[in-house]
Order: C-alpha cells, then structure tokens, then sequence
C-alpha cells in the first residue's frame, strides 16, 4: 500500500485523541520523503513553481538565520522553522505522486475519524472529568486551534462528496471539541471561516440555504452555550475584560490585556532593532524596563523569552523587517497559489486551512509548536501539490494551464 493515502489518513484521524501519534506519523513521512527524492531525483523536474514553493518553505528559516547568529547561535530561533522546512521533499513526493492517486477517500475518513476523536475525548476529559478546559495530551489553547482546523477540513470537503452526512458530522464533532476548549481565537474563527468558505461558493449556494445554515449554528451556538458553565463563564470573563481594556485599566484583563501589552512589547522591540530583531534575552530586559518606567505591568516581566502570544508580533519582534518576508510568502504566495484553481476542492480546503492558521496566529505563536508546525508543514505540502498538480480525480492548475495553452 502506498504511503501517501496511510499518511492523509492517520495525520488527521490521530491528531487529537492520540498523544502525538501523528508527529510520528508526520516525521516518518519525512524519512520517507527523504529517501524518495534521492531515488526518484532524476524524475522530480523541478520547475519555476516549485523554486516558489521552495522559497515558501524555507523563508521562515532563512529570515531567523540573523537573530540566531546574534545570539550566539541559540538554535532555539530555528528550531520550528526547520521542521517546516523539512515538509519540502514530502512536496516533491506529493507532487510526483498524487496525479497517480486517488486520495479523496482515505483523507475523508481521516479528517472524519480525526473530528469524532476530538469530540469523544472532549466530552470525555469535560463532562466527566471534570477539567475546565479541554486539552486532550496538548495545552488546551493549541488542541482548540487543531480541531477548529479540523472542522473546516471536513465543511471544506463537502462539495461533490459521498460521505456528506460523515463530513457535516466530523465539522459539528470538531466545532463543538472547539468550543469546549474555550479557546476564544478558535472559536471566533469558526463564523469567520464559515463566512469566507461561503463566499468561495456564493454562486453555488442559493441564500436560502445560507440562511438556514447561519440559523443552525446560532442554534447550535446557544445549545451549547446553555449546557456549559464553562462557555457562559468564559463569555461573561470576556465581557469584564474588554469592558477593563475599554476603560483603560489592562491589569485586571490579564488574558486579553495581557497580550495587548505584549504585543506592545514586540512593536518596541522592533523599534530598537528593525532589521533583525531582538534576542530573547534582549527582549526579556526591555519589558523588564518598559515595566520600570510604567509601560506595561509586573505581568508582562514574568513572560519568559519575551513571547508575544501572536505569530506576527512574535516575528516582528524576533525577526525585524525580515519577518515581512516570512508573512508575504507563508501566508500571501501561497494563498495566491491556491487561489489560481479554486475549481479544485484541495485549492478551496488549502485556501480554508491557511485562513484558519493565519486567524489563529493573531493570539498565538503556533507555528512553534512541535504537533502545530508537523501538521502546518504536512498540509501545507499537501495542498500546494494537490493544488498545483492535481489528483487522479481532480486537476491541477499546471495541468489546466498546460491544457489551455
């Protein structure tokens, strides 16, 4: 049995309700890659499209190449950027190979199975157990951004499938694993991915349909709202702290006004260093100065490496003017890339999946987590060769361009 079809269905089908089984599956993947390339590489042809997409991989490194060397190669700047990098080859493997394959099947079943998972272990750890939060084996935060990820993977896959039913299941299981997390970045994300995801097939949805669906997660919405202390509790605590925010004192919104002070944080240290950033180090004694002269609060001093919770403050702060690169390549080469075919169902998922992880970075640094940046870097190089050059069931942009041409 081929390995791309185990791989699209055990990432997805074990993300959640597995302590990590799919980073082994994802790093294994790798290896294969790996070894792939240096077999086939007389018949990778690599082209113009594929230098882009290198330069997609590789530019999160690159641009932490300098801050690293200036804090005398602390490899901990690298670290996560490395592993996306590593999805390359598994590129150039997909990019070989799923013209050859049918993989609609075992990636439906995956993301499926993935949902279903997440709910159970959900309903288990939060009704039963008793936890405030829902975590799985990861931090609750980090396990909200994935299922909210994983809901849109099976919405996104809707169109012109046989398991409607499953998909719409696997969505609402994830959706609601999501909203147990009390992640509040991943729950906003799920009425603004339904939105784009709807405006993608505006010419194909009648506004019945539409209405009916904004009804049904309202509905679903107040459900779950009625059932969970948790979620009327979290809500409440949202309210108090943009109510703080608004009448200026940050220091009893500690989640919110909290980040609002580190991002603060980042754009000075920007300020001091706009062309590589600052070390963690350097950043940790300037918001131990910028409490000094009253700035932030004593809460922002006991952040550790000066962390931003948001990946594009985070960059900016780490990365300087380089960090612009990261983000035009990372999220806006490839969103174009995907948008070129939004005929093909893998394009209108890649385009769903990179919205989901660009929301979700603007309270978070997720790209540096270990299970976040395997499953960033697996379906990244997933859905730009799926997109680009097809399945055996669905065409590739190249494939169309050729074709027409």
């Amino acid at each position: 049995m081929h390995i791309i079809p185990i791989a699209l269905f055990f990432i997805p089908g074990l993300l959640l309700w597995t302590p990590k089984f799919s980073v082994t599956i994802g790093l294994l993947t790798v290896i294969y890659a790996l070894f792939y390339c240096f077999k086939y590489k007389s018949k990778l042809n690599i082209n113009k499209d594929d230098f882009l997409v290198f330069a997609i991989f590789g530019s999160y490194l690159i641009t932490n190449i300098p801050i690293t060397l200036a804090d005398e190669n602390n490899f901990r700047y690298i670290d996560a950027p490395s592993r996306i990098l590593l999805f390359f080859p598994v590129y150039l493997m997909f990019k070989n190979e799923l013209p050859k394959l049918s993989i609609r099947t075992p990636f439906e079943y995956g993301i499926i199975v993935g949902a279903i998972g997440a709910f159970f272990i959900s309903i288990y750890q939060y009704y039963i157990l008793e936890m405030p939060r829902v975590e799985g084996f990861l931090f609750s935060i980090n396990f909200g951004y994935l299922a909210c990820s994983l809901a849109f993977l099976n919405l996104s896959f809707i169109k012109g499938s046989s398991r409607k039913g499953l998909l719409i299941c696997g969505f609402l299981c994830a959706s609601i694993a999501t909203t147990l997390t009390l992640t509040r970045g991943a729950i906003i994300a799920i009425p603004v991915l339904f939105t784009l995801l709807t405006w993608i097939y505006r010419k194909e949805i009648n506004g019945r349909l539409c209405i009916l669906g904004v009804v049904f997660f309202i509905f679903i919405s107040g459900v779950i709202y009625s059932l969970s202390s948790g979620v009327q509790n979290r809500v409440g605590y949202t309210i108090l702290e943009f109510s703080s925010i608004a009448a200026g004192d940050v220091s009893v919104s500690v989640s919110s006004g909290g980040r609002l002070q580190l991002w603060l944080a980042s754009i000075k240290a920007f300020q001091q260093s706009p062309f590589i950033g600052l070390t963690h180090s350097e950043r940790e004694a300037l918001n131990l100065s910028l409490y000094n002269n009253g700035t932030v609060t004593e809460w922002v001093t006991a952040v550790s490496r000066g962390h931003a919770h948001n990946q594009y403050f985070e960059m900016l702060a780490s990365n300087g003017i380089l960090s612009f690169i990261t983000i035009i390549m990372l999220f806006g080469v490839t969103t174009y890339l995907l948008f070129r075919n939004l005929d093909s169902i893998y394009s209108v998922s890649g385009v769903i999946f990179m919205s989901g992880i660009a929301i979700f970075g603007l309270t978070e640094v997720l790209l540096h987590a270990n299970i976040i940046n395997i499953y960033f870097g697996f379906f990244l190089a997933f859905f730009l060769a799926s997109s680009l050059y097809g399945t055996k069931d669905c065409k590739g942009f190249i494939m169309l361009k050729a074709s027409t041409s």
